[in-house]
């Protein structure tokens, strides 16, 4: 065997023009129907090789399902799935050289750290000095030296969930899917395992595809972000593109915590006047094409807002009265009821000046750079 069977880590990505177009995975209009139920409508994108991609949605909304058509876990499917530019359509989940870790991540309870690991190997007829120097490289890779000998309950959920991986990675698949890798670990454990993760695929770099709900998970893990609703993708891009620019209405709910308005075009210019409920809001973040009198979708992040006693200066004054203060540790969310709807703003707890109490009259300021707006459907 080669040594690529002791998993020495790939280069990085390619970002010039030239690379970026071959795909290492492409989908080309891919759709599962169950019933009347369309799972997956007509998803079609593309990979290079190294890239890491997250499925991001709510429960529901098919990235698992797709998922599983990558793997070859689903049949009756109409669309391609190609693979370092082979269809696998007519190819077997075994033959498509994949490693997939599960959301419970399957491991084998009769069987130690080191057989887990080992099994894709034995049975591909791996030698027993290849499959020892593999095994160890995974191992390695997953910092489970130490517990090669020990069985899946004698683990922590995050030693679990490494054990899952080294096990995907050992074959050194084409491609690694990841199906809400961390869902099954309490808040803590999966921030620790979050910047793990990150450190183990930059690594390998093999192209990854990971399917999660969790959107700090697909902003910090991804270099791409799809997000998916009613099994189409919305809008895909770069994790900074996916929250900075949503491009649909469903993209800015989902991703991040948003103040969201109705309102019309009042006037266009260098900076669009959008009528919401009187008041007249600036944005210079616009839809390509914004005419006077269009219903549009008003987007302002939380975190985005400038709250005080007094107006703290901006394109946008939301003046209103403060309901609640959620203290969080180091932030604080602002519930503020203004004249065009209730106000979420997150700011930094404040020290050495007296903290904002409920009743206060607040103002809450915004640049026409932080308020996106959307073409309504």
């Amino acid at each position: 065997m080669n040594e690529t069977s002791q998993l020495q880590p790939a280069t990085a990505p390619p970002h010039n023009a030239s690379e970026a177009v071959k795909a290492h995975l492409e989908l080309k209009g891919v759709t599962k129907h169950f019933a009347n139920f369309v799972a997956v409508d007509n998803v079609s994108l593309t990979m290079r090789k190294g890239e890491r991609l997250a499925l991001l949605g709510p429960s529901g909304c098919g990235k698992t399902t797709l998922l599983n058509i990558i793997a070859g876990f689903i049949e009756e499917t109409s669309g391609d799935v190609v693979i370092a530019n082979r269809n696998m359509v007519a190819c077997p989940p075994h033959k498509r050289d994949i490693g997939v870790v599960f959301q419970n991540y399957a491991l084998f309870p009769h069987l130690t750290v080191y057989d887990n690991v080992a099994f894709g190997l034995r049975s591909r007829k791996f030698k027993r000095g290849e499959i020892e120097a593999a095994v160890a490289r995974a191992l390695e890779i997953v910092r489970l030296e130490a517990y090669r000998d020990r069985y899946p309950h004698q683990l922590s959920g995050g030693q679990q969930q490494r054990t899952a991986i080294a096990r995907a990675i050992v074959i050194r698949p084409e491609i690694l899917l990841l199906d809400e890798p961390l869902s099954n670990l309490d808040a803590k454990l999966r921030e620790d395992m979050r910047a793990d993760l990150l450190a183990i695929l930059d690594d390998l770099a093999i192209t990854t595809i990971l399917v999660t709900h969790d959107q700090a998970e697909a902003l910090s893990l991804a270099h791409r972000v799809a997000v998916i609703n009613a099994g189409r993708v919305e809008q895909i891009g770069s994790p900074s593109e996916i929250y900075e620019r949503p491009a649909t209405g469903f993209v800015a709910s989902f991703v991040g915590q948003s103040n969201h308005m109705k309102g019309r075009i009042a006037s266009t210019g260098s900076a669009l006047e959008i009528d919401v409920g009187g008041q007249r809001i600036k944005s210079t973040v616009a839809p390509e094409v914004a005419e006077t009198g269009q219903e549009v979708l008003v987007f302002i992040r939380a975190e985005k807002l400038r709250v005080d006693r007094t107006f703290v200066g901006g394109d946008n004054d939301f003046p209103g009265k403060l309901k609640h203060v959620i203290y969080l540790g180091s932030e604080q969310r602002l519930l503020i009821e203004t004249s065009v709807g209730l106000f979420t703003a997150i700011q930094p707890v404040a020290t050495g000046k007296p903290p904002f109490m409920d009743g206060e009259t607040l103002h809450c300021a915004c640049d026409a750079r932080d308020v996106i707006v959307i073409r309504a459907r």
